[in-house]
């Protein structure tokens, strides 16, 4: 947790682009270039024993404007195409 308050890579990430997504474990990818395999990563400790109370209280709801919704080009999602504009919002 320290890496990501002091590396350059992770810090104006922290700061200024966080969101917290609920789920119980994720996927990361590791080993020598070309036999690179996938881990899940998951809580060694039994969350069994949370009840749903316990865990929704973990999580509050934000105000209205911390989001915005921009139209992004549909081909945002399709690795292929690499067009000039793709990851600037669509003018309205």
């Amino acid at each position: 947790m320290e890496e990501v308050l002091v590396k350059a890579s992770f810090r104006n990430a922290m700061r200024w682009r966080r969101c917290l997504v609920p789920a119980d474990g994720f996927y990361e990818w590791a080993g020598e270039k070309g036999k690179i395999r996938p881990f899940l990563l998951r809580p060694r400790l039994d969350v069994k024993g949370t009840s749903p109370e316990e865990a929704a209280a973990l999580l509050q709801p934000v105000s209205d404007d911390l989001f915005e919704a921009i139209q992004m080009h549909p081909k945002i999602n399709d690795s292929k195409p690499e067009e000039p504009g793709i990851l600037e919002p669509l003018q309205s």
